[in-house]
């Protein structure tokens, strides 16, 4: 009597990789969630300290901007630019005009209203920066590079659910 032998089919193997892979990915997720549970929350480093400092001694400038790409600074008076306009191309639609005249960027708009040099430009919306053309939002994006190398200013753009956000972050008066 010969022994029969057995062939495995190919999906078997494939199975003991499978479940492999699954029991190491449950073990590494176990260890990662105990080192997160016993590590501690560290306190700022001297050096993030010492930046946070620097950067809100910097002074703000605070302008609104529109889905249509219209400015206002924070004293409610609107800066006659848009910072798009409308491509003859329909498949375009809209461009952000700094991309064609550096001249158009936000922070030269608004360096010619304020001082802006040095300090950090917070751009705010009243609706979602998704709700946005996609010209004009992608440019806001671009802004902070731009007007970092022009304006030695800082940007950064607040959307209107990052202002929700912080508003709920914000104690209650009582």
């Amino acid at each position: 009597m010969s022994r029969r032998k057995i062939q495995y089919s190919s999906l078997t193997s494939l199975l003991d990789v499978v479940l492999i892979l699954t029991f190491a990915a449950l073990l590494q997720a176990a260890i990662l969630r105990e080192s997160v549970a016993e590590s501690p929350s560290t306190p700022p480093t001297l050096i993030e300290q010492q930046t946070a400092s620097a950067l809100l001694s910097r002074g703000t400038v605070e302008v609104w901007v529109n889905k249509s790409g219209q400015i206002a600074l924070k004293n409610g008076k609107l800066i006659a630019s848009k910072l798009v306009t409308v491509d003859p191309d329909p498949a375009v639609e809209l461009i952000y005009t700094a991309n064609e005249q550096p001249s158009s960027s936000l922070c030269s708009l608004v360096a010619a209203h304020v001082s802006i040099s040095g300090k950090i430009l917070v751009v705010s919306t009243k609706q979602p920066l998704a709700d946005f053309p996609i010209a004009l939002s992608s440019g806001l994006q671009n802004e902070e590079h731009r007007c970092y190398q022009s304006h030695n200013a800082l940007v950064v753009v607040i959307g209107h659910n990052m202002q929700k956000a912080l508003n709920n972050d914000q104690p209650k008066e009582k």
